[in-house]
């Protein structure tokens, strides 16, 4: 069976107590639990095990571990729960309950087709073939997109319980705990994409455009707090230029993002760098910010070295179309607008309303995206420097 929940509804807790009242009904059963990481696995061993012991459980001491402990110590009917990571070991062993809770960590990971295809290999050539006669498998987690581990399973005949964070009647699913309220103030947050998949158990492909509307505004609200972020794209390779560099100014004020200038140059860096020492002189004190990968480490880099501002930069740990999530939400609630006229809004407007993820030109996107980042109250940026390429990155990021 697989079960669509959305984050934080309880879920794991859920299968903990599932669990402990298995084997207490029945201490011959054998359960593995997977889920995407060992020190997460481990934890949720120890949680379960500590549960089953208060609810009157025994344990064999002698075959008791962090990650496997024993209800009966019969030898080939051994019960008791193994606790493992997606990818991890379980060669050698047989179980009457697969679990497996929230086999993808993140919206990264899950989007990457390479990620997707080794998970679905570990299941099929793994841990799929460890079921005992009779056995039970069940999936857990929220959906991350239209092809997750989830669909394969569907696809192929599984029964599936999808719980939505609300229901076609318009009722929260845990209104104690999320009332609507808070469930609009989510889905304003994420943004259609995110909140399709994650909270409704019902993921889109991409493909379907990101940017609905346009909204205005006449002049700046006066005497409050401003906030500016400055967000940067690039196109360059190596050697010579390629394609747009865009920078885009974007200013905060109480919870209302205003685009306040578009600088879009089909340059040279040294060109593109110049003009945009002059777009940051006329905001004091900020330093733009982008999103880099590949061969544009070296450009920024390069461009640090000269004279003028400093800029700011993250690894692009997932491409523009996810990337472009956080802004379109706040873009699609009416809360970024656009100056009624101004010699860049044509052409800016234009990539931004046709934005898919799969576009010739989205380097106006990427630097919105880049300057909401900064503005954001779930920025994670400033990163320094100096960050490593990588794996590891990733993981430090």
């Amino acid at each position: 069976m697989v079960v669509s929940v959305p984050p934080r509804h309880g879920k794991t807790e859920l299968i903990k107590h599932a669990i402990v009242r298995r084997l207490r009904a029945n201490p011959r059963t054998r359960i593995c639990y997977a889920t995407y990481a060992a020190g997460f696995s481990d934890r949720k061993s120890r949680e379960t095990r500590q549960l089953f012991l208060r609810a009157g459980g025994r344990i064999i001491e002698d075959a008791n571990t962090l990650v496997d402990w024993r209800t009966t110590n019969e030898g080939v009917d051994d019960g008791g729960g193994w606790f493992t990571s997606v990818g991890g070991p379980v060669t050698g062993l047989g179980f009457d309950w697969i679990i497996i809770d929230d086999a993808v960590k993140s919206r990264a990971l899950a989007e990457s087709g390479i990620e997707r295809e080794k998970l679905l290999d570990w299941y099929r050539d793994t841990l799929s073939t460890r079921e005992e006669p009779g056995a039970s498998t069940f999936v857990f987690g929220a959906r991350w997109t239209h092809q997750d581990l989830s669909a394969s399973l569907i696809a192929d005949g599984w029964e599936h319980v999808n719980l939505p964070a609300i229901d076609a009647e318009g009722n929260a699913l845990w209104s104690e705990r999320y009332p609507l309220p808070a469930l609009e103030r989510i889905r304003e947050t994420l943004g259609s994409y995110g909140w399709a998949s994650l909270y409704m158990g019902a993921p889109r492909p991409r493909g379907g455009a990101v940017f609905s509307g346009t909204y205005f505004y006449n002049e700046l609200p006066q005497e409050k707090p401003i906030r500016i972020g400055i967000g940067v794209d690039f196109a360059y390779t190596k050697k010579t230029k390629a394609d747009y560099s865009v920078a885009v100014v974007l200013a905060g004020i109480e919870g209302e993002y205003y685009v306040l200038d578009v600088l879009r140059m089909q340059e040279a860096a040294p060109q593109f760098k110049a003009s945009l020492d002059g777009l940051c002189a006329r905001h004091p004190g900020v330093r733009p910010f982008a999103f880099v990968g590949g061969t544009e480490r070296g450009v920024v880099d390069l461009m640090n070295a000269q004279r003028g501002v400093q800029i700011q930069m993250a690894p692009a740990v997932t491409d523009k179309f996810l990337r472009a999530q956080p802004v379109a939400a706040q873009w699609n609630a009416g809360r970024v607008l656009l100056p009624r006229s101004a010699p860049w809004l044509d052409a800016f407007v234009s990539e931004v309303i046709a934005f898919t993820g799969n576009d010739v030109h989205d380097d106006q996107v990427d630097a919105l995206a880049g300057a909401f980042e900064t503005l954001s109250p779930l920025k994670r940026i400033p990163v320094p420097a100096s960050f490593e390429m990588g794996q590891n990155s990733l993981l430090n990021f």
